[in-house]
């Protein structure tokens, strides 16, 4: 299955999962999973990692749903903890995971968009709806525009 799924990505896809392979000296699984075919923003489908234990491994909807940007983006995830070894935020409060991805975006997305510039979408509609969640008493018609992640950024 990863042959295959592989055989779509770019070569920046492929140089990152060749190298994050490389420097754990394991290979990355990738796994189709049905559960994922209508979820994500637009709800064609999204991808998931589950970074321990060994091997890591990336979940891909198995509805056709294909991203080159959606890839790299958990391939990033993979390099930061594993290779990069950047601490995961833990403790025992609820929402402590979902605090740990949400600070690991503040690293990742700018790069994403900057490398697949129609990942911008997918972001917009995500903090569109972080921001209902996080505020549901604000329609969306009332929020200012969510153009957050089309301004110009800077990677050191």
């Amino acid at each position: 299955m990863k042959t295959d799924y592989l055989n779509r990505c770019d070569g920046d896809v492929r140089a990152l999962l060749q190298n994050v392979e490389q420097k754990l000296n394991v290979l990355i699984e990738f796994v189709g999973d049905d559960r994922l075919n209508t979820c994500g923003p637009t709800g064609h489908g999204m991808l998931k990692t589950r970074v321990e234990p060994l091997p890591p491994r990336i979940y891909f909807p198995t509805n056709g749903y294909f991203s080159n940007g959606a890839i790299w983006h958990e391939l990033s995830h993979i390099r930061r903890a594993l290779v990069d070894s950047v601490p995961f935020i833990t403790c025992a409060a609820r929402g402590a995971e979902e605090l740990d991805n949400a600070v690991e975006h503040l690293f990742i997305v700018p790069g994403e968009i900057l490398k697949y510039p129609e990942r911008v979408l997918h972001w917009d509609l995500t903090v569109q709806k972080l921001w209902t969640e996080m505020i549901p008493f604000v329609s969306v018609n009332e929020l200012p525009a969510m153009d957050l992640c089309s301004r110009p950024c800077k990677i050191p």
